[in-house]
């Protein structure tokens, strides 16, 4: 079994999937995690939980001064955030004061042991102390259930389960003495496990079932196209014929109405919507105003949209655009504007940039504030 088929079978197994702070914190870890094995949770219909405490130590780790933390939980977030359909958060309603002083490890082994009795439970850290605690759960005697489970990420973006404070690479079946009792002891419920071997034998093979079932598909439409061949290429090239005729009447029509002249003017059009990349210089004079605009807000101001506003901050040098597609103040563009915590009505939060309005005579040209000021677009 390659890592691959292991972890599927790991997320199988369990019904409530938690992660931790220091496991989100491994940002790179966390981005091939989510790459390798996003189609899997999905597959099975399972969301990781980031519960309320964690959510706000990300959040703490976001305004905090260490900018290593800083750009850890960033990314982190944004990585959550892009992943919605497999990450479930439960920060509704957080207050600031819950920032501050949250402690996620006390209130994530008080939810594992809350439901305990009712659900098959994982748990994903990197701390070797929470996953001690965790695993210690099991051995409770006044609250007995179902075993906790504890996975560490690893740096390929795989899952390893922790048994015990060791490690293991493969999903060990029990002990082959334990087996024998339970098959004594439970001799006559034997139809029940049947079901349950059966259903994980089928968890494990989906994939080569549904590839025979594929191969099957292909072979009977290889058939049916072999038989039925002679009556595709002929109509296939009935329908090339049928194009060619109208794209050369097409092409007649136009050179006939004076299509030569229209390509110069096209070429002349699309030399002047390449704004070249350079590098701003500030003038001297340059002051702030004080009034913050986001970017929709600054294409309103100009009659244009924002997309082409970033278009220009970007090419201008003043910010770039991460891989998340989330812009980032660059040197020259720290000072001209706030980056904006804010959260919509439904709880979804977010990081916008506002800009200051006196970056606009550093956007567009002379030229084109005069048009704008005289009531024309840009």
């Amino acid at each position: 079994m390659n890592n691959q088929e292991y972890v599927k079978c790991l997320l199988a197994r369990y019904d409530l999937i938690t992660i931790d702070t220091s496991a989100l914190m491994n940002d790179e870890n966390l981005q091939r995690f989510v790459e390798n094995h996003e189609e899997t949770l999905l597959e099975y219909g399972k969301k990781i939980l980031v519960n309320r405490s964690v959510w706000a130590e990300l959040l703490h780790m976001y305004n905090c001064g260490d900018e290593e933390k800083q750009e850890k939980a960033t990314k982190a977030i944004c990585i959550i955030n892009m992943h919605r359909n497999i990450f479930l958060i439960d920060g509704r309603g957080i207050r600031t004061e819950e920032i501050w002083t949250a402690l996620a490890d006390k209130d994530i082994l008080s939810d594992l042991t809350k439901n305990i009795t009712q659900h098959n439970q994982l748990l994903i850290t990197n701390d070797d102390d929470l996953a001690n605690d965790v695993l210690n759960l099991n051995n409770l005697k006044s609250c007995r259930g179902h075993r906790v489970a504890v996975c560490r990420l690893q740096y390929s973006g795989d899952l390893v389960l922790l048994m015990s404070n060791k490690t293991i690479t493969a999903l060990s079946p029990e002990p082959q003495v334990r087996v024998r009792k339970v098959e004594k002891s439970l001799y006559v419920s034997r139809p029940n496990e049947t079901n349950v071997s059966e259903e994980t034998w089928f968890e494990c093979n989906k994939k080569y079932i549904f590839g025979c079932g594929a191969m099957v598909l292909v072979a009977v439409g290889g058939f049916v196209v072999r038989r039925n061949w002679k009556a595709i290429i002929s109509c296939f090239h009935g329908v090339r014929k049928a194009a060619e005729k109208v794209v050369t009447g097409n092409l007649v029509d136009k050179v006939a109405q004076g299509g030569k002249a229209m390509i110069p003017d096209r070429m002349n059009q699309i030399k002047q919507a390449v704004v070249p990349i350079c590098q701003t210089i500030i003038p001297s004079n340059f002051k702030l105003t004080g009034n913050l605009y986001t970017a929709r807000e600054l294409g309103a101001k100009m009659l244009c949209s924002a997309r082409e506003i970033n278009r220009r901050i970007i090419s201008r040098g003043l910010a770039e655009r991460l891989p998340s597609g989330e812009l980032v103040f660059t040197e020259l563009g720290k000072g001209l504007g706030e980056m904006k915590w804010k959260t919509t009505r439904y709880d979804y939060s977010f990081t916008n940039i506002e800009w200051d309005e006196a970056i606009l005579p550093l956007l567009f040209s002379a030229e084109e504030l005069d048009r704008r000021h005289k009531g024309g677009s840009v």
